[in-house]
Parts: structure tokens; sequence; C-alpha cells
């Protein structure tokens, strides 16, 4: 009769590690902000300029680029 074999008990452990690396992100891939994280920075920047009409490309731009400096660590940004 054959005996069934047995893992033994550090294979389950390296499952773990790679499944707890394989959750965590590169350390060098910055995040992007989402089209809400514009949409409110844009409308901060219309707020802030009080209200003018005529601009929101021009707010919209502005929000991506502050938002693209504060991500790349630019700490003077907002």
């Amino acid at each position: 009769m054959i005996k069934p074999t047995t893992r033994s008990k550090a294979t389950p452990t390296r499952v773990t590690q790679q499944t707890d690396n394989a959750a965590k992100p590169a350390p060098d891939v910055i995040p992007t902000a989402t089209h809400d994280d514009i949409a409110r920075r844009a409308h901060e920047i219309y707020i802030k300029k009080g209200c003018p009409q005529g601009q929101c490309e021009q707010n919209w731009q502005q929000a991506e680029q502050e938002l693209k400096n504060h991500q790349a660590g630019d700490p003077t940004v907002f």
C-alpha cells in the first residue's frame, strides 16, 4: 500500500509570504490622480479665484498639474 505524502510545514509559510508580497504595490509606482480628485481640486481653484466664468479648462489643467506635482513630492502644492 502506498502511503500518502504530507507537505512540510515550510510550504504554507512560503505561500503566505508570496501572497503578502503580491498584495503590496511596488515602491516605485506613483498613484495617479483620479477624475474625481482632479474635479475636486479644479472646483477648489474655481472657488478660490472668485467663481469666474469661462475658465473651466484652465482650472482643470491647473488642478492636474498641481496633483501631479503633489504626488511627485512637491511640498509647495496647495
